[in-house]
């Protein structure tokens, strides 16, 4: 977590929060700094939509719960490349949701 104290020279718009998670076949962008390459983006598509207990019937025995997974938590499965330095970064729709 970081505290940012700057002054803009004009208003800032907060990043919007989709009201629903986006459709199986929707394009999707992923942003941030693999390997130190910063300011990096890969497309993919929601490949799919998936539910808690469906995510984790594919994890380890015990992953699940030493993580502190959601069990009512919904998974958006994507082929946009998550390279290394990737994870952790946005994931938004073609109306930066």
């Amino acid at each position: 977590m970081a505290i940012l104290q700057f002054e803009p020279d004009e208003e800032i718009q907060p990043l919007a929060i989709c009201a629903e998670a986006p459709a199986k076949g929707e394009r999707v962008y992923a942003f941030g700094s693999p390997t130190g390459f910063t300011g990096s983006v890969t497309d993919g598509i929601v490949s799919a939509i998936r539910s808690g207990d469906e995510t984790r019937g594919v994890l380890p025995e015990g992953v699940y719960d030493a993580i502190g997974f959601d069990r009512e938590a919904v998974w958006i499965q994507t082929s946009a490349p998550i390279s290394h330095g990737n994870s952790g970064g946005p994931l938004v729709n073609a109306k930066g949701e």
